[in-house]
C-alpha cells in the first residue's frame, strides 16, 4: 500500500474537533479520510473545502451506508455500501430472540458489501496536487 500509515481515528462530536481536523491537516500528509458515515462526511467535505483542500484532488473521502447524502452535492462521495437493510434484518432478529429470553454473548455475521466508487476518491498516482 504505498508504505502508507493510518492516522488515529478523530471523532469529530463539536466545532472544536473541526479545528482539530484542521491543525492535523496542515502538519500530516493526509491523502485520504474514512469517515463512519455519509452525513458526517458531507460534512468534513464542506468544512475541508473552505479550508482550500480540493476533494479528491488534496484528500480523498470515503464514507459508509450509501445514503442519499452521498449524492446531494459534488463531489459525489465513495461508499462502501454495507446493506444496511440486511444489518437491520439480522440485528431485529436477534433482538427479538434476546426479547424472548434467548441468553447471548454477542453475534457475528458477515453482511456483504461493495464499494461504490464516486467522485471523492483519486489514485495516489493521479494526484498532482501533492
Amino acid at each position: 500500500m504505498a508504505n502508507l500509515k493510518p492516522f488515529d481515528a478523530i471523532n469529530i462530536e463539536s466545532a472544536e474537533d473541526f479545528f482539530y481536523l484542521e491543525s492535523v491537516l496542515k502538519k500530516s500528509k493526509i491523502t485520504a479520510a474514512v469517515i463512519i458515515e455519509d452525513l458526517l462526511a458531507f460534512k468534513v467535505i464542506q468544512h475541508i473545502s473552505a479550508l482550500g483542500y480540493a476533494v479528491p484532488q488534496n484528500i480523498s473521502v470515503i464514507s459508509f451506508n450509501n445514503t442519499i447524502f452521498s449524492t446531494l452535492a459534488h463531489p459525489y462521495i465513495t461508499n462502501i455500501d454495507i446493506n444496511i437493510d440486511l444489518l437491520a434484518k439480522y440485528s431485529l432478529k436477534y433482538v427479538i430472540e434476546q426479547v424472548n429470553g434467548r441468553k447471548s454473548h454477542g453475534v457475528k455475521f458477515v453482511v456483504p458489501h461493495k464499494i461504490i466508487e464516486n467522485e471523492s476518491v483519486i489514485t495516489l498516482s493521479d494526484n498532482k496536487a501533492s
